[in-house]
This record gives structure tokens, sequence and C-alpha cells, in this order.
């Protein structure tokens, strides 16, 4: 278990509308968590397993999921804005309505087809 700034950081956690803005969360795992709401703004979610994790409606703007798992992840409407999405594993996730940066449509390029994707 991880402790960040006073919140346990585990899988499964419930951290809806948390604010974890600049945090380091880097390797973390966060499988299951209900991120729903969450500011995760310019946070390091490197490596960070998010596998089946619930982010919808979270701020993610300036953050780095560089290598992360994003498989089986709901997405929808999370701001993704100048965000590095380099190498993240996207495999089933939901995206829907998602902001992205113009930036981000070369992420594309590497995103499995079984990604739903509605901007």
């Amino acid at each position: 278990m991880r402790i960040v700034d006073g919140h346990e950081i585990e899988p499964n956690t419930d951290l809806s509308h948390i604010n974890l803005k600049h945090a380091n969360l880097q390797g973390a795992n966060l499988k299951g968590a209900n991120l729903k709401g969450a500011n995760l703004e310019f946070a390091n979610l490197e490596f960070a397993n998010l596998e089946d994790a619930n982010l919808e409606g979270a701020n993610l703007e300036g953050a780095s999921l560089r290598g992360a798992d994003l498989s089986d992840t709901n997405l929808e409407g999370a701001n993704l804005r100048c965000t590095d999405l380099s190498h993240v594993n996207f495999d089933n996730a939901k995206m829907y309505k998602c902001k992205l940066s113009s930036d981000a449509i070369e992420i594309q390029n590497n995103i499995n087809h079984n990604v739903e994707i509605n901007r």
C-alpha cells in the first residue's frame, strides 16, 4: 500500500473527487480504483496500473501517463489535454467525449481498434 497526501493508494479504492494535483503516482497499482471526477492535473502516473479503473470526468490535464495500463478503463468525459499518452495500453478503454489535445491525434495510431472514442 502507498500513502499519498494522507490517502491510501491501492487497487479497488474509492478515490472519487480526490485532489491529487501534482501527485507522484509513478508505478502505482490503482487497478479497479474509482477516480471519478478526480483532479490528477500534472500528476505523474507513468507506468501506473489503472486497468479497469473509473476515471469518468477526471482531470488529467498535463499529467504523464507514459507506459500506463488503461485497459478496460472508463475515461468518459475525462480531460486528457496536454497529457503524455505515449506507450499507453488503451485496450477496450471507453473514451466517449474525452477532451484531447490536437497532438493526441498521433496516439490514435497506437490505439487498439476495441477502443471507443467519441470526441
